[in-house]
């Protein structure tokens, strides 16, 4: 965690909807310096303005081999399961 403490999700453009209605978020995930295409499953909103009044709850899984992390293996099992709450934010700037 120290040499690679940040991983990043940056989506695909999506229809708005996706947020209310729930559904596949596919995009590019970005961990120790690899970048694979991805997919989160969202699930439907709870209130009227999603990532505003309410976060958007999403979910999926990887393979830790597929990101370089192979060491451990007889600790620690290859699949890793993200749970992402979503919020829009403003920039700092």
């Amino acid at each position: 965690a120290d040499r690679y403490p940040t991983v990043t999700f940056v989506s695909d453009p999506f229809d708005p909807s996706l947020l209310v209605e729930g559904g596949a978020l596919a995009g590019v995930l970005h961990i120790r310096d690899v970048s694979r295409r991805e997919a989160f499953t969202t699930l439907p909103a709870t209130c009227g303005r999603p990532a505003v009044d309410c976060p958007v709850l999403a979910a999926g899984t990887i393979d830790r081999a597929d990101f370089g992390m192979t060491r451990w293996g007889f600790a620690i099992g290859r699949k890793v399961r993200f749970q992402l709450r979503i919020r829009v934010g403003q920039e700092d700037g």
